[in-house]
């Protein structure tokens, strides 16, 4: 599912840019279980000062995308047990 692929990718960018000192292995893990703890602590302690804007709309693309991830993911495992015409209806 590409919109998976490209949360995973963003998540993994971002922390290779904000925390290059995290150990690699780290960093890969928390991109592949889409763990946006992380970010959303960053983002909350970016709120309090407009100099860091552009980190927190980077922040921002990113969440939008873990709401795309989550939203299309639970209508299609729905579908699995109804025929496709219907799950295009779903969503």
């Amino acid at each position: 599912m590409v919109a998976i692929v490209t949360l995973k990718k963003m998540i993994r960018s971002w922390l290779d840019d904000t925390y290059p000192d995290m150990p690699e292995a780290e960093r890969e893990r928390r991109a592949e279980v889409m763990d946006v703890s992380l970010l959303e602590q960053t983002k909350e302690e970016h709120m309090k000062s407009m100099f860091e804007i552009n980190s927190v709309i980077r922040m921002s693309f990113i969440e939008m995308q873990f709401i795309k991830k989550v939203s299309f993911t639970k209508p299609v495992r729905a579908c699995h047990s109804i025929r496709a015409n219907s799950c295009l209806r779903l969503l």
